[in-house]
Formats: structure tokens, C-alpha cells, sequence
């Protein structure tokens, strides 16, 4: 009986063995096996790209999950092959996301930042940095000083550099990282510091560090070559300053300005700048004079609103209502010196408009092409009427003796906010078939002087939604409903 049981077993096993070298087989003779190792390294580069780009900020939600990595380790995990390739090539190790909580519940994993930051060679560094989310004073310091000494020490070879704060409701946020970089420039104020060759992307969560830099003259260089620029706000100084100090700029995006009191703006000279697009929040236009001495001809994309802009918040409150006003009474203010100063638009983003506000900005902008529209479907205060306003405005089926908006318009996009707790889905259906209908009836657009739409999406929800539904149905054989993404509607920052 033991004999039949040892024979039984070693047949599995020899099963088992038959089974393995047949899929090493397979796998030794699948069609990526042939691929040459110079096409097999686009790929690689493609895949490591895409992993950098993605949206750091969605890391935020998973800073005890993320660890300071490189998106090329998971191809060292593949077979040998492709371990070696990787490791033959810097480039593949040269964007690196740090996770500063991560990495204090898991010290060890600091020479993986160092392994990486190795490999890389001399090949210019894409880095993200979270920063930690909790002001513990138990926190290791000179491990946290350690990871932004290898940070600085390699500031030469940053290509594109985010750091991000985990921001509380309370405003407040980590100092490490802003203590340890003014720490560096004051030890650095006397001396030559090597500019900046590769910086092309710089992501600042506050101002403090980044103007900073202007004290010091010698330092001022370091952003020559910036060509995008994003920052959570701006404090001492004005959208002027900023775009003086990077001339090749071409993207810049800010959500607020934290300007001292006695900062006069009379006193800028006139400046002409390369960017052209451009993405800020509602509450950085509040000072619109502020622009007034700034030339933006080479502006085409300009991306507005509030991501906290709800209508919700404004409900009676007399003190509230007053924010609101002051809120948007800076808008058409800040369109009038926009259509001043040089731009002619060309796609315009506008997320959470008051919507008179919206149509007036919009009507001082005949030039824009492509238009996005995030709205807010149900208006909960009279004071709100976006919905109405901005369906009525782009709307030319009407007979009107106000001049068209928007007449050479060839694109539009649109997404309801808030569409799901109002029940006049039939309404909604009507207006913005109109709408369309009204763009791409030829009748109507030959005698209005207006460009036919080319193209009409909603956002994903919204055209699988009742309403999406119905317009698809309303607008069949006329004009394809296309669908986007909902990160595509709202604001970059």
C-alpha cells in the first residue's frame, strides 16, 4: 500500500513538473518574447509616463498605502529579462513618487529612495512628494530631514517637481518641508547656486518657499526655464510678480492670492507675457486692477470658477449673501480688462459660474472655439440662477436684438451638477436640445452669422443618465452625443 501511495505521489509531482515547463514554454514562445529590446524600451518609457502623469492628488486619499516608489520596480518583478533591460536604463528610474507618511511607519524603505535617486544616474528627476497629513512632534525629524536632503541635494536634475500638503479644514498645514527649504536658502543666500536646466514643471502647495526665492537675487534664476507653473496661492505678491520672475512660461495655474494689505499695484510697470493658458479661481480676480498692467496676448485657454461654489451656501443669510456678491462682482469686471489686455480666446473652461456673470464674460469673448461648461442644475436661491441664465444665453434660437454669444463657437461640452435631486428631467431634456438644435440648424446659424457646432459631449453620468438619454434620442442622424470624463469639466487645480 506504501508503494502504490509513493508512486501516486510522484506521478503529481511529475504532473506537476509536465505542467510548469509547459507554461515556461509558452511564455519562452509568446509574441512579446520577439519583440526587439529597443521597442520593448518605448513601451516601457509609455507605461512609466503614464504612471507620472496620472493625478498625484489622488494619492492623498492613500498616503499609508503609498510608499516612496518608482512605477519601473514593477517591471524588474516581470522575468530577468526585462529587469535587466530596466536596469540598463537611468531614465526608467528617474520618476519617483514619495510618500513622507509612508515612509515613517516604514523607515527601512528609505533606501529604496536611494536606490532609486542611484539608478537614475544623471537623467533628469520627476518627482512627487507628499508631505505628512498630522503636525506630530513624535514624528522621526531627521528622517524626514534625511529624504529632503537627497531631495535638495539633487535639485539640479528636477524636470517636474510636486510637492503636495494634505490641507485640513482648519487652513492649516505641515511646516517640515517649508522650515527645511527656507533652512536651505538662507544657507545658501551668499553663495552661487546652480540654476535649474531640466525644471519645466514646478507644482507648489503655498507660496511661502517659492517667494522665498526672491529675496535673494542670485536665487532668482532658478525658474528661467519653468515653462508650467502651479501653486495653491500666492501671498505678497501679485500674478505680475509671479509671470515677471518665469518668461518662458506657458501654463500657469493658481487657486488663491494672499496679497499685504499695502501692496500697491500702481506701482507695476507694464509687463508682457508668453503664457498661453491660463487656470485661477474666482477668489484670485477679486483684485481685478491688479491685471491691468499685464499683457497675456499669447493667451488661448483660460480655465475659471470655484470648486466650492455652491449655491447651497447661500440661503437667506444676509452676511452670506453679501460674500456671494462679493464674490462675482469682480467677473465682468475682470472679462472688460481681459478683453484689454491682448488675448483672444480660444477654448474656455468655466466650472460653477453665477450665471448672468458667465454670459457677460462670455459675450466679451466672440473668439473662443470650444467651450466647457460645468453648471449647477438646480438653483437653490434666487440670488443663483446659473442654469437659466447660461442655457438662455447660448441659446440663438430666440429672437433677440442683443449681438449672438459666442458665434464662432464649434464645440460644446456640459455637465450638470446636482441634476439627480431635481425631478424636471423633461425640461432639462427640452433646453438643451434647443440649444444644440439652434447651433446646428442651418437656417438658423446662416441667418444669426453664426459657425455651425461641430461637435456636442456631456459628462459620462450625465449622457447615461434619463436626460443624456433623451437628448440622444432628440438629437439622432443631426449630431453625435459624445461622452467625457467628469475630471474633464472641472478645474485643473
Amino acid at each position: 500500500m506504501r508503494k502504490i501511495y509513493q508512486r501516486l505521489e510522484r506521478t503529481k509531482r511529475l504532473r506537476e513538473e509536465t505542467i510548469q515547463a509547459m507554461h515556461n514554454a509558452r511564455a519562452l514562445a509568446s509574441p512579446i518574447r520577439k519583440v526587439p529590446p529597443e521597442i520593448l524600451c518605448e513601451i516601457f518609457t509609455n507605461y512609466i509616463c503614464d504612471s507620472t502623469l496620472k493625478d498625484p492628488e489622488s494619492e492623498l486619499t492613500n498616503l499609508n498605502e503609498t510608499r516612496a516608489t518608482c512605477p519601473a520596480i514593477c517591471l524588474t518583478w516581470v522575468c530577468s529579462f526585462w529587469r535587466n533591460l530596466a536596469l540598463a536604463c537611468p531614465s526608467f528610474w528617474s520618476s519617483i513618487f514619495v510618500s513622507i507618511p509612508s515612509l515613517l511607519e516604514n523607515p527601512q524603505q528609505i533606501h529604496l529612495l536611494h536606490h532609486f535617486i542611484t539608478q537614475s544616474a544623471n537623467a533628469p528627476l520627476d518627482i512627487i512628494v507628499v508631505h505628512d497629513r498630522i503636525n506630530n512632534p513624535c514624528h522621526d525629524a531627521s528622517l524626514i530631514q534625511s529624504v529632503y536632503n537627497i531631495l535638495l541635494e539633487n535639485y539640479p536634475r528636477w524636470r517636474r517637481f510636486t510637492s503636495l500638503f494634505e490641507h485640513r479644514p482648519d487652513g492649516g498645514y505641515i511646516q517640515h518641508w517649508e522650515a527645511h527649504v527656507e533652512q536651505w536658502l538662507e544657507e545658501h543666500a551668499g553663495s552661487e547656486v546652480g540654476h535649474l536646466p531640466y525644471l519645466e514643471f514646478l507644482h507648489w502647495d503655498s507660496g511661502e518657499v517659492f517667494f522665498a526665492l526672491f529675496k535673494w537675487p542670485e536665487h532668482r534664476h532658478l525658474f528661467l526655464h519653468l515653462t508650467e507653473l502651479a501653486m495653491r496661492y500666492i501671498k505678497g505678491y501679485s500674478i505680475v510678480d509671479v509671470l515677471r520672475q518665469t518668461p518662458l512660461l506657458d501654463k500657469f495655474s493658481v487657486i488663491g492670492i494672499s496679497q499685504d494689505p499695502t501692496y500697491s499695484p500702481a506701482h507695476l510697470s507694464p509687463y508682457c507675457s508668453n503664457i498661453s493658458t491660463l487656470c485661477i479661481d474666482l477668489d484670485v480676480i477679486r483684485s481685478p486692477e491688479c491685471w491691468k498692467c499685464l499683457h497675456l496676448p499669447f493667451l488661448k485657454t483660460l480655465e475659471l470658477g470655484n470648486l466650492s461654489f455652491d449655491p447651497s451656501d447661500f440661503g437667506g443669510d444676509t452676511d452670506v449673501d453679501w460674500e456671494y456678491m462679493q464674490k462675482v462682482e469682480g467677473i465682468v469686471k475682470f472679462a472688460e480688462i481681459l478683453a484689454n489686455i491682448g488675448p483672444v480666446l480660444e477654448k474656455v473652461k468655466l466650472d460653477r459660474m453665477p450665471g448672468k456673470e458667465a454670459i457677460a464674460f462670455l459675450a466679451l469673448h466672440p473668439s473662443v472655439l470650444d467651450l466647457t461648461l460645468s453648471v449647477i442644475y438646480n438653483g437653490y436661491h434666487n440670488i443663483y440662477k446659473g442654469y437659466d441664465d447660461i442655457i438662455d444665453g447660448i441659446d440663438i434660437s430666440r429672437d433677440r436684438d442683443n449681438p449672438v454669444i459666442l458665434p464662432n463657437m464649434r464645440s460644446l461640452s456640459i455637465s450638470l451638477i446636482d441634476f439627480e435631486v431635481y425631478h424636471g428631467y423633461n425640461s432639462a431634456i427640452n433646453d438643451l436640445t434647443r440649444v444644440v438644435e439652434s447651433r446646428i440648424t442651418a437656417s438658423i446659424c446662416s441667418v444669426k452669422g453664426v459657425v455651425p457646432l461641430e461637435t456636442f459631449a456631456l459628462d459620462v453620468k450625465l449622457r447615461e443618465s434619463y436626460i443624456g438619454q433623451g437628448i440622444c434620442e432628440r438629437l439622432a442622424g443631426r449630431i453625435a452625443v459624445a461622452e467625457k470624463d467628469y475630471n474633464d469639466f472641472i478645474l485643473e487645480f
